[in-house]
């Protein structure tokens, strides 16, 4: 709960969106047992997303690639899930 507290402070004060995605991203990563986080954005229908924050800092060489949404199944279940929106 000190997590959630801490990190809606930051964001309420934060004016930077990357700044602001990463830091949702260790507080996932510091509260869930996962091996590596992202957050990827994509706009409806969207084919293509963009790593907008990462756990792993191997992973930021990706911020710029495009990611092949169709390719991860997790993200098709949560497309679903949402009734087709990323």
């Amino acid at each position: 709960m000190e997590a959630v507290v801490e990190l809606t402070r930051f964001l309420a004060r934060s004016q930077d969106l990357r700044e602001a995605l990463q830091a949702v991203i260790r507080c996932i990563a510091a509260g869930l047992p996962v091996q590596q986080c992202q957050i990827i954005l994509a706009r409806e229908g969207d084919s293509v997303g963009h790593v907008g924050a990462s756990s792993s800092l191997a992973s930021d060489a990706h911020h710029s690639e495009g990611i092949d949404l169709e390719a991860l199944p997790e993200i098709e279940q949560v497309k679903k899930r949402n009734g087709g929106q990323p």
